[in-house]
Protein backbone atom coordinates (compact mmCIF):
# COMPACT_ATOMS: atom_id res chain seq x y z
CA UNK A 1 0.00 0.00 0.00
CA UNK A 2 0.77 3.55 -1.04
CA UNK A 3 -0.31 6.04 1.44
CA UNK A 4 0.18 9.87 0.38
CA UNK A 5 -1.14 12.91 2.25
CA UNK A 6 -2.36 15.89 0.46
CA UNK A 7 -2.91 19.45 1.98
CA UNK A 8 -4.75 21.76 -0.66
CA UNK A 9 -5.37 25.62 1.45
CA UNK A 10 -8.14 27.72 -0.37
CA UNK A 11 -8.34 31.76 -0.03
CA UNK A 12 -12.48 30.65 0.71
CA UNK A 13 -14.38 29.64 3.66
CA UNK A 14 -14.55 25.79 4.22
CA UNK A 15 -18.20 26.17 3.38
CA UNK A 16 -17.94 28.36 0.03
CA UNK A 17 -15.63 25.42 -0.91
CA UNK A 18 -18.34 22.85 -0.29
CA UNK A 19 -20.63 24.37 -2.56
CA UNK A 20 -17.82 25.15 -5.26
CA UNK A 21 -16.27 21.35 -4.96
CA UNK A 22 -20.17 19.91 -5.25
CA UNK A 23 -20.83 21.80 -8.08
CA UNK A 24 -17.62 21.53 -9.80
CA UNK A 25 -18.25 17.45 -9.71
CA UNK A 26 -21.42 17.35 -10.58
CA UNK A 27 -20.70 19.66 -13.58
CA UNK A 28 -17.24 17.55 -15.13
CA UNK A 29 -19.46 14.56 -14.14
CA UNK A 30 -21.52 14.97 -17.46
CA UNK A 31 -18.36 14.09 -19.08
CA UNK A 32 -17.25 11.17 -16.89
CA UNK A 33 -16.56 7.64 -17.13
CA UNK A 34 -17.66 7.15 -13.57
CA UNK A 35 -20.71 5.45 -12.28
CA UNK A 36 -22.17 6.30 -9.23
CA UNK A 37 -22.66 2.99 -7.15
CA UNK A 38 -23.51 4.75 -3.41
CA UNK A 39 -23.93 8.66 -3.18
CA UNK A 40 -24.76 8.89 0.27
CA UNK A 41 -24.62 12.18 -0.46
CA UNK A 42 -20.99 13.15 -1.49
CA UNK A 43 -19.48 12.27 -4.89
CA UNK A 44 -16.11 12.61 -5.76
CA UNK A 45 -15.32 12.30 -9.11
CA UNK A 46 -12.22 12.50 -10.14
CA UNK A 47 -10.88 9.42 -11.20
CA UNK A 48 -12.43 10.24 -14.34
CA UNK A 49 -9.09 11.62 -15.29
CA UNK A 50 -7.07 8.78 -14.56
CA UNK A 51 -8.10 6.17 -16.74
CA UNK A 52 -9.61 5.59 -20.25
CA UNK A 53 -13.07 6.34 -21.20
CA UNK A 54 -13.17 2.62 -22.23
CA UNK A 55 -12.87 1.73 -18.36
CA UNK A 56 -15.34 0.92 -16.36
CA UNK A 57 -14.43 2.61 -12.78
CA UNK A 58 -16.97 2.03 -9.75
CA UNK A 59 -17.44 4.87 -7.09
CA UNK A 60 -18.64 4.76 -3.42
CA UNK A 61 -18.72 7.52 -1.24
CA UNK A 62 -19.87 8.75 2.19
CA UNK A 63 -20.20 11.97 3.36
CA UNK A 64 -20.18 13.28 6.94
CA UNK A 65 -18.97 17.13 6.14
CA UNK A 66 -16.68 18.39 7.24
CA UNK A 67 -15.14 14.42 6.61
CA UNK A 68 -15.98 12.08 3.35
CA UNK A 69 -14.61 9.03 2.15
CA UNK A 70 -14.22 7.67 -1.54
CA UNK A 71 -13.47 4.81 -2.57
CA UNK A 72 -12.82 3.61 -6.38
CA UNK A 73 -12.28 0.25 -7.70
CA UNK A 74 -12.08 -0.42 -11.62
CA UNK A 75 -13.25 -4.82 -12.41
CA UNK A 76 -10.86 -4.60 -15.56
CA UNK A 77 -8.04 -4.42 -13.02
CA UNK A 78 -9.19 -6.64 -9.85
CA UNK A 79 -5.92 -5.89 -7.89
CA UNK A 80 -6.72 -2.30 -7.59
CA UNK A 81 -8.39 -0.16 -5.27
CA UNK A 82 -7.71 3.75 -4.24
CA UNK A 83 -9.62 5.30 -0.99
CA UNK A 84 -9.58 8.81 -0.40
CA UNK A 85 -10.22 10.36 2.66
CA UNK A 86 -10.90 13.98 2.85
CA UNK A 87 -11.07 16.61 5.91
CA UNK A 88 -12.00 20.39 5.52
CA UNK A 89 -10.75 22.73 7.93
CA UNK A 90 -11.67 26.67 8.64
CA UNK A 91 -9.05 28.69 9.36
CA UNK A 92 -6.54 26.81 8.74
CA UNK A 93 -3.92 26.64 5.31
CA UNK A 94 -2.09 23.20 5.91
CA UNK A 95 -0.79 22.87 9.14
CA UNK A 96 -2.12 20.32 10.94
CA UNK A 97 0.08 17.09 11.79
CA UNK A 98 -1.58 13.77 11.19
CA UNK A 99 -5.11 15.06 10.95
CA UNK A 100 -5.97 11.23 9.94
CA UNK A 101 -4.73 9.92 13.00
CA UNK A 102 -2.29 7.61 11.17
CA UNK A 103 -0.27 4.97 13.47
CA UNK A 104 3.44 5.47 13.76
CA UNK A 105 4.05 2.66 10.70
CA UNK A 106 1.75 4.22 8.23
CA UNK A 107 3.55 7.99 9.01
CA UNK A 108 7.23 6.00 8.28
CA UNK A 109 5.57 4.81 4.94
CA UNK A 110 3.51 7.52 3.78
CA UNK A 111 4.38 11.11 2.74
CA UNK A 112 2.60 14.79 2.27
CA UNK A 113 2.82 16.84 -0.14
CA UNK A 114 1.62 20.96 -0.01
CA UNK A 115 -0.60 21.35 -3.34
CA UNK A 116 -0.86 25.15 -4.17
CA UNK A 117 -3.68 25.70 -6.54
CA UNK A 118 -1.40 28.80 -8.25
CA UNK A 119 0.92 25.87 -9.24
CA UNK A 120 0.94 26.08 -13.11
CA UNK A 121 2.29 23.04 -13.71
CA UNK A 122 -0.59 21.50 -15.29
CA UNK A 123 -1.15 19.36 -17.95
CA UNK A 124 -4.48 20.76 -19.61
CA UNK A 125 -3.85 24.58 -19.06
CA UNK A 126 -6.69 26.79 -19.09
CA UNK A 127 -5.98 30.96 -18.90
CA UNK A 128 -9.86 30.93 -17.44
CA UNK A 129 -8.92 28.30 -14.41
CA UNK A 130 -5.79 30.11 -13.66
CA UNK A 131 -6.12 31.50 -9.75
CA UNK A 132 -3.47 34.05 -10.82
CA UNK A 133 -5.66 35.63 -13.72
CA UNK A 134 -9.47 34.83 -12.11
CA UNK A 135 -11.24 37.90 -11.20
CA UNK A 136 -15.10 38.38 -9.65
CA UNK A 137 -16.62 41.51 -9.45
CA UNK A 138 -19.58 40.13 -8.03
CA UNK A 139 -17.08 38.39 -4.84
CA UNK A 140 -14.43 41.55 -4.80
CA UNK A 141 -11.96 38.53 -6.25
CA UNK A 142 -8.47 40.02 -7.77
CA UNK A 143 -6.12 37.38 -9.29
CA UNK A 144 -4.05 35.58 -6.66
CA UNK A 145 0.07 36.08 -6.30
CA UNK A 146 2.41 33.19 -6.90
CA UNK A 147 3.56 33.83 -3.30
CA UNK A 148 -0.17 33.76 -1.52
CA UNK A 149 0.03 31.09 0.50
CA UNK A 150 2.92 33.70 2.46
CA UNK A 151 0.90 36.34 2.99
CA UNK A 152 -2.68 35.24 3.26
CA UNK A 153 -4.58 35.54 6.68
CA UNK A 154 -5.66 32.14 7.22
CA UNK A 155 -9.17 33.49 7.87
CA UNK A 156 -11.11 33.36 5.94
CA UNK A 157 -9.92 30.74 4.76
CA UNK A 158 -9.28 26.82 4.50
CA UNK A 159 -7.81 23.53 3.57
CA UNK A 160 -8.50 20.43 2.21
CA UNK A 161 -7.11 17.36 3.78
CA UNK A 162 -6.71 14.59 1.08
CA UNK A 163 -5.24 11.31 2.39
CA UNK A 164 -5.17 8.79 -0.54
CA UNK A 165 -4.38 4.82 0.09
CA UNK A 166 -3.50 3.27 -3.02
CA UNK A 167 -3.91 -0.79 -3.30
CA UNK A 168 -2.30 -1.82 -6.40
CA UNK A 169 -0.52 -5.54 -6.43
CA UNK A 170 -0.28 -6.14 -10.16
CA UNK A 171 2.74 -8.32 -9.95
CA UNK A 172 0.29 -11.51 -10.44
CA UNK A 173 -1.84 -9.47 -13.54
CA UNK A 174 -0.64 -10.10 -16.96
CA UNK A 175 -1.35 -9.39 -20.45
CA UNK A 176 -3.49 -6.34 -21.24
CA UNK A 177 -3.89 -4.75 -17.62
CA UNK A 178 0.16 -5.35 -16.94
CA UNK A 179 0.39 -3.74 -20.61
CA UNK A 180 -1.79 -1.00 -19.44
CA UNK A 181 -0.24 -0.44 -15.92
CA UNK A 182 2.87 -0.17 -17.17
CA UNK A 183 2.28 2.46 -19.83
CA UNK A 184 0.48 4.79 -17.38
CA UNK A 185 4.16 3.91 -15.45
CA UNK A 186 2.56 1.79 -12.00
CA UNK A 187 1.47 3.55 -8.72
CA UNK A 188 3.66 6.21 -8.92
CA UNK A 189 2.35 7.24 -12.65
CA UNK A 190 -0.73 6.99 -10.50
CA UNK A 191 -0.22 9.58 -7.71
CA UNK A 192 1.12 11.73 -9.99
CA UNK A 193 -2.62 11.93 -12.02
CA UNK A 194 -3.80 12.16 -8.53
CA UNK A 195 -2.01 15.24 -7.91
CA UNK A 196 -3.26 16.52 -11.28
CA UNK A 197 -6.25 16.16 -10.90
CA UNK A 198 -6.47 17.55 -7.34
CA UNK A 199 -4.75 20.14 -8.13
CA UNK A 200 -6.87 21.04 -11.10
CA UNK A 201 -10.30 20.38 -9.88
CA UNK A 202 -9.31 22.96 -6.81
CA UNK A 203 -8.25 25.60 -9.75
CA UNK A 204 -11.84 25.01 -10.81
CA UNK A 205 -13.52 25.28 -7.69
CA UNK A 206 -12.28 28.85 -7.01
CA UNK A 207 -12.35 29.96 -10.65
CA UNK A 208 -15.62 29.03 -11.35
CA UNK A 209 -16.98 30.85 -8.20
CA UNK A 210 -19.45 33.52 -10.37
CA UNK A 211 -21.20 30.17 -11.67
CA UNK A 212 -22.17 28.86 -7.74
CA UNK A 213 -22.48 31.93 -6.99
CA UNK A 214 -25.93 32.17 -4.23
CA UNK A 215 -26.62 28.52 -4.82
CA UNK A 216 -27.26 26.30 -1.81
CA UNK A 217 -26.96 22.72 -0.78
CA UNK A 218 -29.97 22.18 -2.26
CA UNK A 219 -29.72 23.53 -5.18
CA UNK A 220 -26.62 21.58 -5.73
CA UNK A 221 -28.61 18.35 -4.78
CA UNK A 222 -30.93 18.99 -7.78
CA UNK A 223 -28.41 19.10 -10.37
CA UNK A 224 -26.68 15.87 -9.15
CA UNK A 225 -29.92 14.30 -9.59
CA UNK A 226 -30.19 15.42 -13.40
CA UNK A 227 -26.27 14.72 -14.07
CA UNK A 228 -26.91 11.27 -12.73
CA UNK A 229 -30.17 10.74 -14.87
CA UNK A 230 -28.27 12.14 -17.61
CA UNK A 231 -25.49 9.51 -17.08
CA UNK A 232 -27.83 6.41 -16.28
CA UNK A 233 -29.42 7.37 -19.81
CA UNK A 234 -26.21 7.36 -21.27
CA UNK A 235 -25.23 4.02 -20.02
CA UNK A 236 -28.18 2.47 -21.55
CA UNK A 237 -28.27 3.76 -24.57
Amino acid sequence: MVIVEYRIPMPMSASQYRIGQLYMIQSTSKDSSVEIIKNEPYSDGWLKYLVPKSLYVEEEAWNAYPYTKTVYKCPFLSKFSLHIESHYLDNDLGTTENIFGLSEEEKLNSRTELVDICDRKVRDYHKEEDPLHFTSPHNQVTPLREDWLKNVDPSPGMCAYKLCRVNFDYSLIRGRAENYIQAYGGVRGLLLGVRETILRAHRQAWCWQDEYRGLTIEDIRDLEETAQKSLAERKFD
